[in-house]
Parts: structure tokens; sequence; C-alpha cells
């Protein structure tokens, strides 16, 4: 039976209803207006993936798409996406798209692949859809450019509009009952997010309704906010068990309320204590504070630290929040940990202590019930990070700045109860809106993954420790790939201006003790408790895996045998720590991603102050305040390699096949991200490389171009050279749109000559271009050895391109970006390549 007859008349229904619901055109013409009025939901089987531009022509706007793995119905085929070679044309254009989102867990009896949430700005927008349903019901073919439209149709179960089951999807009904099951009896905290009104007026009317029905069925307000920049409204509510037992079966008036777009799980970000168990002494400083400190350039989002500790004395500005309470000293674990990374680095490395002060804003305290430092329990966190910033940077009602000069903020705040779906998470859509308002860079953590998982091929835990250290290895990051759907980003690692920062299995702390196992003794991945991408759209998240400490693998006496990440004293990074006595040189060491982001963050200032010196030293221009964030991204993820890693797997991870290499370089880069960063590289001197810098703002459809001057003695040579290309940029960006990043930019070489004028070719091991356009990181390495010859003047010239916007009314913007170049030659050739570019670079930059 075809989709038309079998559904058609169910579905024409629906359509009539929802227009004749009385829908008011006049209300909604701004297209930004999401109302419950204007919500329409299709409920589709199979990929959704073309159907924004079809959305855009009739007039309608994409909200979301929310993938379930699900099967389709008998008389409907599965639409398979077959990816081959030839296909690489595509990529490096730009053109071709792969499948949308990661599935969520089975819910087999509803029987939908997705659901595609589309607003209605108009009521002729409804009517065009109709008309195009009606000549697809009579069996016409599609009009002129409307394909995609026919193709949906053949895929749609059902039209309704906003109900319940949106408003509550399965995952936060599942959170919540297991709140509810860990506290029985006890009122438990809920997050109402209502549609957004831009009308002030319209908005309290909504939100009066909502706290009457609140009250009514004896709940309380802990906090509201309304946050008109990003277009978020939200409530955090107390209710009875009773109460929200009915909202969970839908059956009271808040789940049934038009006004309320979502219900959700408290968000909360969490960290249990350091486990120092006494293991590390408490001995003074390894090193010396240096004794004049400068103001601060980066700040810290999390708990707070023990400021008088002799590691971090003096070099702390602590600016706390009215809303979040103060941590007695010893249980100001996680701050103190995160502090001593970035001013300190690992303890165990023996590097130098920055002579920078640290802005440090707490947003967590020390809550005994749960047994470790939370976001405050009554109060919502967005909005605390929301405030900390603006404070920081443009100073709340009457008060001037607290962090002016910031402009690196370290993140390591995860939502315990949101994983990244389709679309961006309110947290991530402020941090997203804070970093373009602000040009300030966001260095977010993954989140820990702290489950056990399943491993197969081992019948005992006798087997686990007698296996072949390299099977054992192969096997442990199958299983890990394996429970990949459990181990998503917490929000807000998904936003897209942000550098989203994973753990990197390394540390510098002694030999592994002989009772643990090392998952991964042979090459460098990503730890057991690092969460993995992709991210919005599937793009690179996370960009970089940096050291987070080695995290073992437990194993359990259970059958199948399940693995725990276990992060023993022996092993991980040495931090300052607090201590239960009040002494004030206590050290301890932990692992997470954490503190991968807290050494990103560290490396972050010391390419800042690299960036001043270099102006000292040469007379270049600085770096101005308003690109010096982006810049930074930019050169954080310069070096970034896969390493071997990546060569290991590409070679034996999935897919596999002769056409399977896409796919399995998206997998790869769901772990690795662009790789791992080599700070030592651009920061040490080296006559066989130069480094070049660049910086603008970019409106849409325009471009710089850059000139690199190439070193004469590389001309026809046949030995190894590299190119290294990375840009990164701030978007705009549009909260409940598809196209929710709304500048996208690229590198362009001259005459798109993919050599780039030097016989460099890109290298197997990294991420796909296809991938990497999607953010806003793009980070390339080429290599080549042919023998190219070039005149005297010659150079490598490549632009800097911003794409069209969809939207009209952001041609006004520009996007900060920043470039770094590098050329790098091979040992063999005996010039100081450096010098010869240095002497003649003027690198020139023109519109």
């Amino acid at each position: 039976m075809s989709q038309g007859r079998r559904l058609g008349p169910v579905i024409d229904r629906r359509l009539r209803d929802i227009l004749q619901n009385g829908v008011d055109a006049r209300a909604y013409q701004d297209p930004d207006a999401i109302a419950p009025e204007r919500a329409l939901v299709l409920e589709i089987y199979g990929s959704v993936q073309r159907f924004a531009n079809a959305a855009e022509r009739v007039g309608l706007e994409w909200l979301a798409e929310e993938i379930v793995r699900l099967a389709p119905p008998d008389d409907l085929q599965a639409n398979d996406h077959l990816i081959e070679e030839d296909l690489d044309e595509y990529l490096f254009e730009g053109e071709f798209q792969l499948d949308g989102v990661e599935p969520m867990p089975s819910i087999p009896q509803s029987g939908v692949t997705g659901r595609l949430y589309l607003a209605m700005p108009t009521i002729e927008s409804l009517e065009r859809l109709l008309e195009l349903w009606d000549k697809f019901r009579r069996g016409d073919p599609a009009p002129d450019k409307h394909g995609d439209w026919w193709e949906l149709f053949k895929q749609l179960r059902d039209v309704r509009g906003w109900s319940v089951q949106d408003r509550l999807p399965p995952d936060a009904i599942s959170a919540i009952a297991t709140s509810m099951q860990r506290h029985p009896n006890e009122a438990i905290p809920i997050e109402l997010d209502l549609w957004f009104r831009d009308n002030p007026r319209d908005r309290q009317r909504a939100w009066t309704t909502v706290r009457r029905l609140i009250e009514a069925e004896g709940g309380m307000v802990l906090d509201e906010a309304h946050l008109p920049d990003i277009r978020y409204h939200a409530a955090l509510v107390r209710m009875e068990p009773d109460a929200l037992s009915l909202v969970l079966a839908g059956q009271s008036d808040i789940a049934l309320a038009r006004e309320i777009m979502a219900i959700r799980p408290q968000s909360m970000a969490a960290h249990p204590p350091t486990d120092d168990g006494g293991a590390v002494g408490s001995g003074g400083p390894a090193f010396p504070v240096p004794s004049v400190i400068r103001p601060a350039i980066a700040a810290l989002l999390d708990g707070e630290p023990v400021s008088g500790h002799a590691l971090l004395n003096g070099r702390l500005d602590v600016w706390p929040l009215d809303d979040v309470l103060p941590t007695v000293g010893e249980q100001r674990y996680h701050g103190t940990a995160m502090a001593s990374l970035i001013l300190n680095g690992d303890l165990d490395a023996g590097g130098p202590a920055l002579d920078r002060r640290l802005h440090v804003v707490p947003l967590l305290t020390y809550v005994q019930s749960e047994g470790r430092e939370v976001t405050p329990l009554d109060k919502l966190p967005l909005r605390l990070v929301y405030e900390a910033v603006v404070r920081m940077k443009q100073g709340l009602p009457g008060g001037e700045p607290t962090g002016r000069s910031v402009v690196i903020i370290n993140h390591s705040l995860g939502d315990l109860n949101e994983r990244l779906l389709s679309s961006p998470s309110p947290w991530a859509r402020a941090l997203d809106y804070l970093s373009y308002h602000y040009r300030v860079l966001f260095v977010i953590s993954t989140g820990n993954f702290e489950a056990n998982f399943s491993l197969d091929g081992y019948s005992s835990l006798q087997d686990f420790y007698r296996a072949d250290p390299m099977d054992r290895e192969r096997r442990i990051i199958a299983a890990v790939d394996a429970s990949r759907a459990a181990r998503r980003l917490l929000a807000p690692a998904e936003a897209v201006n942000a550098l989203t920062i994973g753990a990197l299995h390394r540390d510098h702390a002694g030999p592994v003790p002989g009772n643990v196992v090392d998952p991964f003794p042979t090459f460098h991945m990503a730890n057991l408790a690092s969460r993995v991408g992709l991210g919005l759209r599937n793009s690179i998240k996370p960009e970089l895996i940096v050291d987070g400490g080695r995290v073992l693998a437990q194993p359990t006496a259970a059958a199948p045998l399940l693995i725990r990440a276990h992060g023993p004293q022996q092993v991980g990074q040495k931090v300052a720590a607090p201590h239960h006595t009040g002494i004030l040189t206590h050290t301890a060491r932990c692992c997470g991603t954490s503190n991968a982001a807290a050494l990103t963050t560290r490396a972050g200032i010391l390419l800042s102050d690299l960036l001043d010196d270099a102006t000292e030293l040469t007379g270049a221009p600085a770096v101005s305040d308003a690109t010096r964030a982006v810049v930074l991204k930019a050169l954080l993820a310069h070096t970034a390699a896969w390493g071997n890693a990546g060569e290991h797997m590409e070679d034996w991870f999935e897919p596999r096949g002769p056409h399977a290499w896409l796919r399995r370089r998206e997998n790869i880069s769901r772990y690795l991200g662009f790789g791992i960063p080599d700070l030592e590289t651009l920061l040490g001197d080296s006559q066989h490389r130069v480094t070049l810098v660049g910086d603008g703002e970019l409106r849409q459809e325009r471009a710089h171009e850059y000139r690199i001057p190439l070193p004469p003695s590389l001309s026809s040579r046949v030995d190894l050279r590299r190119l290294i290309v990375t840009l990164a940029w701030f978007s705009p960006v549009r909260a409940g749109s598809q196209a929710y990043r709304a500048f996208g930019m690229e590198v362009v070489p001259h005459n798109r000559d993919k050599s780039f004028g030097i016989g460099v070719a890109p290298v197997r091991c990294q991420p796909p271009l296809a991938l990497a356009e999607r953010g806003t990181l793009v980070h390339r390495i080429l290599e080549g050895e042919a023998a190219v010859p070039f005149l005297e003047d010659g150079a490598v010239v490549l632009r800097v391109q911003c794409k069209k916007s969809p939207f009209a009314r952001m041609a006004k913007l520009a996007a900060p970006y920043g470039l770094a170049v590098t050329l790098e030659v091979a040992n063999t050739i005996n010039t100081d390549i450096y010098t010869e570019v240095a002497d003649r670079v003027r690198v020139q930059q023109r519109q």
C-alpha cells in the first residue's frame, strides 16, 4: 500500500485541523518568534538530511531532528547511503553531507525513525504545504525544485501540533524517573523551558499562567530566568512525587500547558572529591612562584579554590556570586586542582609557574547530601554562567567589568542530565552567544564517563589479566566503541564556537602498578573516562585531546566481564589539593577531561604571551583584542595530529571495506578530533619550520588573501615538505535554525590548486574535510616530496573566505577569524628556512 493512501486521510485531517484552529498570522510574522501555535511536528521514517532547503522554500523553519533507532514499516524501502572514493571532489568543495545524528537507544513501540520540528511563520506557508501535499496525494509529479518534499511525504507517518510527547521525550522521562527512585518520597526539582516570546508582556503573561499551574499542583518555583539574547526562558521547579508522576504520565496541566516547550531533569554539573588516600605527600612547591604577577587573561568557572595554597597564593582573583554558597576549605577539590593545572601544569612535569593571575568565579558548592561539589541545587546553572561572563566582560548594572582583559574562559561544567542530540542545548547556545558577542574563547571538557561497560572475549578475570597486552588493547577499544552511544558529550560541549577537549591517556607519573591493567600501553588514545563526539550536524567534537591522566581498566568478577575506568593515586596528574588539617602545601593526583581542558587553557595563556613577545621582538602588528581569542583558538589546534593512534585505528577500526574510508575516519574523529597538539613544537625554535599568523573580520561572501613567501632553497628539491593550515572563527548563531552556525568559512588555495603550488596533498590520517567544515575550525595537514620548481618570488597564496549566510538580516555582521600557516621541511635541507621566509615575509592582506 502506498504511503499516500495508507496515511493520507490522517495527515490531511491533521494539517487542515492545524490550519483551522485559528493561527494568528499577524502575531507571527517574525520567523524567530517560535510559539506553540506555530510548531508543526512531522513524524517520519528514514533519513531527513536533505529537507532543510525544501522547508525554506515553503516558508518553514527547521527546528530540530531527534533520531531514534527503529525499523521502518515493511512497505517502505530503507534508504542506504553509499560512500565511495570518488566523492573526494565533493568533500573538498564541502558539497557532500553525511547522515545527521547519532542514534538514540531503541524505542520499538512507536515505529518512528525521526521527528522533524517545523515552525509556521504564516498561514500562507501552511497553505503552501497543503498544496504540495494535495499534489502528492493525487500522484502528480513534484514541482520543480521540490523533489525533496516528495521524498519526505513518502516517509511521512504523522503530522501534528506540538504536544506532550515533544515536551517530555523518553530520555527526559527516564532521567526524572531515575531521580525519583533515588530519592523516594522527596520533592524532585525539574526544569521547565517556556516558549520564548519577544514581547515582554506576552512573556510575563505566559509565565504567570505557568506559575499558577505550578502552585495549583503543589510545586515550588526555585529559580526563573529569561535571557532575550539567547531566546531562553526557563524555571527551576520542585515537585512532590505524586504530582510529578502525573507530569511524567502526561496527565497534569503542566504537561499539557501550551506555554511550555520542554520539561527536563534539573541541569546539574558535579565533580567528586579527589581521593588522595594519603598516598601523595604534603611537600612544598616543586618550583618557585614568580614574584611579579601580570593581570589575568584567563578565567576559571568552576569550584572555589584554596586561595592561600602555597602553589596558588597571590595569583587568584576570586569573584564569588551571591547565589553560590562558599565551600569550606577542606572540600575545595575541583577548583583547586583546575587552578593548579592552569597556573603550574602537572606538577610531575616540572613546567614553569605562570606569572599571570587567574580570574576565578566559583560556580560549584559542596553539598553534603550529594557528597560532592555541584552547581547550586536551587539555581539554574545556565543563568549563573551567563551572569558570571556578563559581569566579567561588561559589568552588571551599576558595576565595572571584573575581567575586562580575559580572553580565555575555562569551563569544565557539564550537565549530567543532558546528552547531545541534534539541536544545541540552551547552555551551549549561551556560550556560543557570549563567545561571539564578547570575543572570548571557551575551553570546554567533553565530560567524564563513569559507568561500567562490557568487554567481550574473556571468560574470567584470569584470562583478562593474562591476555596479550596488544590484543587486550584492541578488544578494549572495540568495547569502548560499542558503548559510544552512552558516551555522548555532556552539554554544553557541543557549543560550536568553543574548543571542546577530550582527555588523552597520558601523564608524567610513575609506572603503572602491577596489580592493574593499562588499557592502552602501545599508543596514545583518549582515556577510558573521556566522552566522545561527534558534535552538531556531525561536526568535529572534541577538537583536541590533551593529557588527562592515565585511567586504568578495572574489571569485575561478573559475567560478562565489565570494565570500570579507575584512577588510582599512583597515576594521574599531580595538583594542589586541600587537606582536612588545613595545611596549605598538600598535593594529590587526579584524572579526567577537566584536567585536559585546564592544561589547554594554560597553553592558551602561554601562546598569548608568545604573540606579545613576537610583536616586541619583530615589530609585527599586535594581535587586536577583537581577534586575540580566535587566533589562540587556531594556534591551540595548529600542531594537532592523530599520531600513532590514528595510524593504528585507520588500519583496523570499523567499518572496513574498499569504500568505507570516510565512515571509518569519521568514527576515528569521535575519539581523536583533530588530534593531539604538540605545544612544545610551536613554542620551540627550528630552522626547518616557520609559522605565520593572520587575523581579521569578514562579512559573508567576502575574502582576505594571504601570500606566504617560499624559501628559495626549497625550489625543485626532492625532499619532504609539510604545509599545515588552521583556520578558526567565531560565528553568530541562530537558535531554532538548522543553520545554527550562521557563518561558515573556508581556506581556498590560489586558482583552486589543491597542492598549494608546492606539490603537497592531504595526509591520510586526519578528519575528512566535510566534517571539519561543519564547525568553526578547519585544520589540514598536507605533505609532499615531489620536485616543484617556482620563481624567485614564489609564494603560497590562499584565501580565507566567508560563505554566504542563509539569513539576510546577518548581512551586516562580521565574524572574527584567526589563521595559522606553518611550512616545514625535512632536516635534509641544510638551510634556515625560518630566516629565509622571515627576511622576505610581508604577509599582505587585501580585500
